[in-house]
């Protein structure tokens, strides 16, 4: 696959916050690590029999955060109805960041008092690393009926009959797909934002126009009432 535009600054990080799919996934904090960011590719993971899934390919420069050049997600997919079209997925594989010292964007490293220890010692303070939102926690993470659900999601409420894994799953497979089949083909049109505006300035040029309409007939009926007055006169 080429590359899409790779020497324009931050191109993909715009593509991924002007979309519907990402925008709300990515924080500031992630912005800068985005704009190392150089192509974002999709492959089968067998041309031949597509049923099988596919894999994104995120291409990144060198960059001071982590070691990777390449972080990929992979979907298996399954057609478990033979009657239907419906693809389901049943694993996504995602590639372990390599974060370098001090440099792992998903978290948030806080300092702990220590302990009293005695009049001699003098305990130095502890450093703890808590997990915080990032596009590259909730993208780059292993999901799958045998993996064990990512720890940002076991403080969240267990909502009676529902399944969580499922649940990421499939919202996982859903950007997966919005990547594979509409941004990456149009990566331009998402950067200069066109992709994203057309259904709000479809709707305010309806609006426009009926108010145009209306006036224009406003218009006409006056010019008819002048007239009428003219030929009485």
């Amino acid at each position: 696959t080429a590359s899409a535009t790779p020497a324009l600054p931050g191109f993909w990080r715009m593509v991924l916050q002007n979309s519907v799919e990402f925008e709300e996934d990515i924080e500031r904090y992630d912005e800068l690590v985005l704009d190392y960011l150089q192509d974002i590719q999709a492959d089968w993971l067998d041309e031949s029999a597509r049923d099988k899934g596919f894999k994104l390919r995120f291409v990144f420069s060198p960059n001071p955060y982590f070691t990777n050049e390449v972080l990929e997600k992979t979907y298996h997919t399954e057609r478990k109805n033979p009657y239907t079209d419906r693809l389901e997925c049943v694993k996504i594989d995602a590639t372990t960041i390599q974060w370098k010292p001090g440099k792992n964007v998903t978290v948030d490293v806080i300092t702990k008092k220590p302990k009293s220890g005695g009049r001699r010692r003098t305990a130095k303070p502890k450093k703890e690393e808590v997990p915080r939102d990032s596009f590259f926690r909730s993208c780059f993470r292993t999901l799958g009926p045998d993996e064990e659900l990512p720890e940002e999601e076991l403080d969240g409420e267990d909502e009676e009959g529902v399944d969580l894994m499922d649940c990421l799953m499939f919202d996982d497979f859903e950007q997966g797909l919005s990547l594979r089949d509409h941004i990456i083909p149009h990566a331009v049109r998402w950067f200069t934002g066109e992709a994203c505006e057309e259904e709000d300035e479809g709707s305010t040029a309806t609006e426009g126009g009926g108010e145009e309409g209306e006036d224009s007939q406003e218009g006409e009926e006056d010019e008819e009432e002048d007239e009428e007055d003219d030929e009485e006169e």
